[in-house]
């Protein structure tokens, strides 16, 4: 063959040499494939790992540098970079050059566990930023293993189930390939904030403990106890707002899980219940929350050690105003409150929770008033709604709107299905559209490799007309409005966490009533 179609195979062959071990003979058909220039940036990626297996560190150096010569995006060091390729290997050994699942394309390593990795990678479905997770697990049967991937499917249901401004959003998962996104928290967890800047002002403290109270209500509403509430699982978006992630270790009612906590969560922030086995429920989240907030307010979790465990079960944590001057007693009395051992002491709910932090005082600001949610019908049961046909809501000027189940994700979705792909400028509006989903806008969740399918999220609740809003809310929404393509849309949904902009199609069926027609969804 030409050249070309050599250097190809070698690339191939060397990445395959190198996945079994085979290093130096790897490292030799790598460097002829960079000769040739069309393949010259994958091979020079495909070389870091096995120049780094070598103790070559000099040399993969060398190449990270001129990668980032190349291309600005690309890692700075060569171990992120051999990162990326293994996570390549891992997900999509036949997909395109640097994506995985055949749309995302791999940019950065965002952190590692001991079962799996988070990137930052590029939906190019969509052209948006995202954070891909991938468990760094085979399909072997022991014990390990298959924790990890009960841990990845928990997650994955846990998330799928849960849409609320301070939970980060699942926007898609692939069991079989082990992974799932979801949205990129560009601004770090709690854990860095504390590291880098230690304990948060007054005002902020105040803030994030609202926030995160407000995302366990709502999960709690959902059957979904947490059990690993702590500062590395807490997420900042853009504009500071607190999200909660890391469903992993969550206790789902009807998961088939026993009653039991089991020893799941991290020591520091462990209640007295998950620590002895005890069954547990919703105060068991709002224990970790505590001694969550003692460490954002004081700079240290409520117990040091040395016997974690013996403190969490028999001595009662010193009160936060002896270690930060500025707190009172509202602060000690609540954190002491949600910090009791016994569950029945601590609050009966996270919105009693809230409502009491909500009085903190705090210099140069007010106390702001909690807004009790909006009752809502519960779901039905996922595992009922896994067997669910289709059902079509109506015609769209493209095709046709459809309710509809996913399984990989456990949760419904709106599905257009459209007569001709999406292309030109409906593909660039879509992907605007895309990029301005989140906790005031309707998310579009996935667009098939044909184009001719668009996935949305469910909302629940019935859209309204925009002119249905009243003044304070149109100003609530200004931004989410200039966040659109065309700045303007014609329906809302009103959610327990607000209005949200509807931007799916409203069915043709629908015209004359579309709040009726289109309640199904």
């Amino acid at each position: 063959g030409s050249a070309e179609e050599a250097a190809a195979a070698r690339l191939s062959l060397g990445r395959l040499l190198a996945r079994v071990g085979r290093t130096e003979d790897a490292v030799r058909h790598l460097q002829t494939a960079a000769r040739i220039p069309a393949w010259q940036v994958a091979a020079w990626r495909a070389l870091c790992g096995p120049l780094l297996a070598l103790g070559l560190r000099g040399a993969a150096a060398e190449l990270a540098d001129r990668l980032r010569a190349r291309d600005p995006a690309s890692p700075a060091t060569p171990d992120e970079i051999a990162a990326l390729e293994e996570a390549q290997a891992q997900a999509a050994p036949g997909g395109g050059p640097g994506e995985v699942g055949g749309r995302y394309q791999l940019r950065r390593l965002l952190g590692a566990g001991a079962v799996g990795r988070v990137y930052e990678a590029f939906d190019t479905m969509l052209g948006a930023a995202v954070a891909l997770k991938l468990v760094a697990v085979g399909g072997g049967t022991g014990d390990s293993e298959r924790q990890a991937y009960a841990r990845f499917a928990r997650e994955a249901e846990a998330a799928g189930r849960l849409r609320h401004p301070n939970i980060v959003a699942l926007a898609d998962a692939h069991a079989g390939a082990g992974l799932f996104v979801f949205e990129l928290m560009t601004g770090g967890t709690l854990a860095e904030r504390l590291g880098a800047q230690g304990p948060l002002p007054l005002a902020a403290a105040r803030r994030l403990a609202l926030d995160l109270l407000s995302a366990l209500a709502a999960a709690h509403e959902r059957g979904i106890v947490h059990r690993d509430v702590k500062p590395s699982n807490v997420f900042f978006d853009a504009a500071g707002n607190a999200k909660l992630g890391d469903f992993g270790s969550a206790h789902l009612a009807d998961f088939g899980q026993t009653q039991t906590g089991g020893f799941f969560g991290t020591v520091a922030y462990m209640s007295p219940e998950q620590i002895t086995g005890a069954p547990i429920g919703h105060a068991a989240d709002l224990y970790a929350l505590g001694a969550t907030l003692v460490e954002a307010l004081t700079g240290a979790p409520p117990f040091l050690g040395p016997d974690l465990v013996a403190q969490h079960l028999g001595e009662p944590p010193p009160p936060p105003s002896s270690r930060r001057a500025g707190l009172g007693r509202l602060h000690d009395e609540v954190l002491s409150r949600a910090l009791a051992k016994a569950p029945g002491d601590r609050f009966a709910s996270a919105l009693e929770m809230a409502e009491a932090i909500a009085r903190w005082p705090v210099h140069g600001g007010a106390s702001v008033a909690l807004r009790a949610p909006v009752e809502r019908p519960a779901r039905p049961d996922p595992r009922a709604a896994a067997a669910r046909p289709d059902r079509e809501l109506g015609r769209t000027p493209d095709g046709r709107l459809l309710l509809r189940h996913d399984a990989r994700t456990g949760r419904d979705l709106l599905v257009e299905e459209r007569g001709e792909p999406v292309d030109g400028p409906s593909l660039e509006r879509l992907r605007r559209l895309a990029a301005a989903g989140g906790p005031h806008v309707q998310r579009v969740l996935g667009l098939s490799p044909d184009r001719r399918t668009i996935s949305y999220e469910v909302l629940e609740g019935d859209p309204q007309p925009v002119e249905s809003l009243d003044g304070d809310e149109l100003a609530g929404l200004a931004d989410a409005f200039a966040a659109l393509p065309d700045g303007r849309a014609t329906h809302v949904v009103r959610t327990s966490a607000g209005p949200v902009i509807w931007v799916a199609p409203v069915p043709v069926a629908a015209s004359e009533d579309p709040v009726s027609s289109s309640s199904a969804a």
